[in-house]
Order: C-alpha cells, then structure tokens, then sequence
C-alpha cells in the first residue's frame, strides 16, 4: 500500500518517529480510525492533513500507542534485575535509567520503588512516551484504585496515599 509508505515517511520525517516495525494491519486499522475520527472518507485527504497539521500527527501517534502498563508487570522480570542487574548498579556512583514508552508511569514507579527497597538510592530515571497525555498523567501519580490493586501491600503503605 503506497499510502502507508507516505504515511511512514511523514510520521518519520516530521515526528521522527520510525513506524517500520509496526505491522502494516495494525498501521491501516489505526489509519481508517483516525479518518472516520476527522471524517475524512479519502485517503489523499488524510494524507494532505496529516503532512501539514502537527496536531494530527500528534494525535495519530497517541491513536497507535499501546498505553497499556501494570506496576510490577511481569514479576519474573523485576526478580531478575533483583538477582541480576541490581548487584551491578551498586558499584556504580549513578545510575541513569530510562523507561522508553513508559505509559502512565507504572513500570519507572515501579523500578524507583525496587530500588530505593534495595537502599539503591544514587539514581535518576527518565521515563518518556510518544503519547503527551499519558506523560501528563505519570507525572501527577494518580492511580485508580484498580491501578494499584496488584501493588504488595506493604508498598502501597509506604510509598502511595489515598486521596479522597
């Protein structure tokens, strides 16, 4: 499809943003979605107003992004950096992280909780997401109640508050 080709290279050249390693039908799903969103019914048109207004860009880029996060999301992972990443950390004078498409900021949440239980405390984590909303949302730290249902207790205790 020609169409996704242009669509690559717009999101590539103006965004900087490499969607190559999308598959092609997730890409054509999330396309058609954001063209019914602006009503748009034809392809050229899309691509005319995806090249020229950043806030489409902006917004086909959240329209593909996972968003999807847990604090502690596979426990197997977060065992072995225990075991096997954080010995190394400690000899090191900082430590700097970075959480790539962090969502809503569970997993650096996460992470930082790890470490500051391991007495780990020489660190600094940078947590991105292509999505500026979900970032607006990690920074708050804000989290349903189903957010940190999975949390071990004695972690919501000593690292999270309840508000209201």
């Amino acid at each position: 499809m020609q169409e996704l080709k242009r669509i690559k290279e717009i999101i590539l050249y103006q965004r900087g943003i490499d969607l190559s390693f999308y598959r092609e039908t997730y890409l054509i799903r999330r396309v058609r979605v954001r063209m019914r969103k602006r009503r748009i019914w034809d392809i050229e048109e899309y691509l005319k107003k995806l090249e020229k207004d950043e806030n489409e860009q902006r917004e086909f880029i959240n329209e593909i992004g996972i968003n999807v996060s847990s604090f502690f999301r596979n426990r197997k992972t977060f065992e072995k950096i225990k075991q096997i990443v954080l010995p190394e950390l400690r000899k090191k004078k900082k430590i700097l992280i970075w959480s790539a498409g962090c969502a809503m900021g569970e997993e650096p949440y996460s992470l930082a909780i790890l470490l500051r239980e391991e007495n780990i405390n020489n660190y600094k984590i940078i947590a991105t997401d292509s999505d500026s909303e979900v970032i607006k949302k990690a920074k708050e730290g804000v989290y349903t109640k189903e957010k940190v249902e999975e949390i071990p207790v004695k972690f919501l205790k000593k690292y999270f508050f309840k508000i209201n």
